[in-house]
């Protein structure tokens, strides 16, 4: 499967082909370096983004300097809407490594939103899920282990936004151990632990500057026992 194939069919849970056509037709695909800043926190994004191959990486920092990784999105996600929506972004977006994606002003997003409505409709749907899965991962983590804490951040670094059974579930977690302990509110020493201890199970590899799932149904049965 080419990153094309898989983005577009990542997005056909949310977007109907005539309608990913019609974006791409006004958007610009466009190459991005690693570590390219699609904006900053607090700053309005003047382009929504629809990744097509590589990886974005969504993340704040805090006053004392400490970046916290909040999500990664994978092909076939889109990025900015809340910016073109409210034009506000509380986090900053960079890529991880070199990734392609389509480009689109808002003004033109906007327009196409109230072309279709049917779209509209389904965006918002999307978006109240996002908001209903990150507020039961953050209630599900307050009651977790250490290790199930971990497991459970890696399952949802790892996981797509707009998920279909038809496309392979995403494996790869792009994040330092640093970031997964403040995720999972630990010091970084039990995180690297708990991540010794999922590798050693076999549910799980660390590499450089990433981390494989190769067991994601025991890790998720890991998380399922608390």
């Amino acid at each position: 499967m080419t990153p094309s194939e898989g983005a577009d069919k990542t997005c056909r849970s949310l977007w109907s082909p005539e309608q990913l056509e019609t974006f791409k037709s006004l958007a610009q695909l466009v190459s991005l370096k690693a570590n390219t800043q699609l904006w900053e926190e607090k700053n309005s994004s003047s382009f929504i983004f629809l990744i097509e191959s590589g990886y974005v990486r969504l993340y704040d920092t805090a006053l004392s300097g400490k970046i916290t990784t909040v999500a990664i999105r994978v092909p076939g996600n889109f990025i900015g809407i809340s910016s073109a929506l409210i034009h506000y972004n509380w986090l900053f977006a960079e890529t991880i490594g070199a990734c392609k994606a389509w480009k689109l002003d808002n003004s033109s997003f906007v327009n196409l939103l109230y072309a279709d409505s049917a779209l509209a409709v389904q965006i918002s749907r999307d978006l109240c899920q996002r908001l209903h899965d990150s507020q039961m991962t953050i209630l599900s983590l307050s009651s977790l282990e250490i290790n199930s804490r971990v497991a459970k951040i890696l399952l949802y670094l790892a996981e797509s936004t707009t998920p279909d059974p038809s496309v392979p579930q995403v494996n790869t977690v792009y994040a330092t151990h640093q970031e997964i302990a403040q995720m999972a509110g630990a010091c970084r020493q039990s995180t690297t632990t708990a991540l010794g201890q999922l590798k050693r199970l076999g549910l799980i590899r660390l590499m450089r500057k990433r981390i494989e799932i190769t067991n994601r149904r025991k890790l998720e049965e890991l998380v399922a026992n608390g």
